[in-house]
């Protein structure tokens, strides 16, 4: 499928977390998630213990078997079309489970790529390495990835300006999908990150993600398909950011069974 159409969706495309530290715990994250309702598969290698050529590719082997094996016995379903697997590799002081510096991250992300894991990857926007950031894009779009490009701060929630800029900026250096998320202190920072948004679509309209961690952010995770907002991320087993919604309830609020968390 063209995975550019999960975007053109009326409600945003949820994913889920394989966030084994080996093989057999990722299969099992895969088979909670599919069951739980996921349509993108984030498999957060920052989590797996063995990075090795080897175990990542009978890794992905598995996931594609069960995946194949899944999608055969959902024949009659045509809402099901595919499950795109998008590779995350989060470093710790962009909330993920591993300690590197940017050339480290670079070099795994590069090795990645070469093994054509997936077919989106996660590339995270470090204002600061702008030359090393631009390589990663196109190495990964001579690959043929969709590419979501991410930004955390888990300490504050910018001005609208900010926000706009950031995500704007990996728009025009080659970025599908921009993804910001920022830690919110009080209800202001939620109404900023939502009025970011809004504007966002009324000036210069691209699908993107922006949401306010946290328990008080919680709406900005299922609340703004109207304004652009195209993808979101339930917890899976564990969840990986402040603030997650399990799928089942992401999936109540998205269908309109009630605007519960306003």
């Amino acid at each position: 499928m063209d995975m550019r159409k999960l975007w053109q969706k009326p409600q945003p495309v949820i994913a889920m977390p394989l966030q084994g530290k080996n093989t057999r715990e990722v299969i099992q994250d895969l088979f909670y998630s599919l069951k739980e309702g996921a349509q993108v598969l984030e498999w957060r290698l920052d989590f797996l213990e063995d990075l090795s050529e080897a175990n990542l590719e009978e890794t992905q082997r598995q996931i594609k078997n069960q995946l194949q094996t899944f999608l055969l016995n959902q024949k009659g379903n045509k809402e099901i079309q595919d499950y795109p697997l998008l590779i995350t590799l989060r470093t710790k002081n962009q909330g993920g489970n591993r300690e590197l510096d940017f050339h480290d991250y670079a070099y795994l992300l590069e090795r990645f790529m070469d093994l054509r894991l997936g077919e989106m990857i996660d590339i995270e926007y470090h204002p600061d390495q702008s030359n090393g950031f631009q390589r990663l894009l196109q190495r990964a779009q001579k690959k043929g990835y969709l590419i979501v490009g991410s930004y955390h701060d888990f300490q504050k929630t910018p001005e609208e300006k900010v926000l706009i800029d950031t995500l704007k900026a990996m728009k025009n250096q080659g970025v599908d999908l921009p993804k910001v998320a920022y830690m919110a202190q009080d209800d202001e920072a939620v109404k900023r990150v939502q009025r970011a948004v809004a504007r966002l679509a009324q000036e210069n309209p691209f699908a993107c993600v922006a949401i306010a961690m946290g328990e008080k952010g919680k709406v900005t995770r299922w609340k703004g398909n109207q304004v652009g907002v195209a993808m979101t991320y339930a917890k899976g087993k564990k969840s990986t950011a402040p603030g997650q919604l399990s799928a089942k309830e992401l999936k109540k609020y998205i269908y309109g069974s009630g605007d519960v968390l306003v």
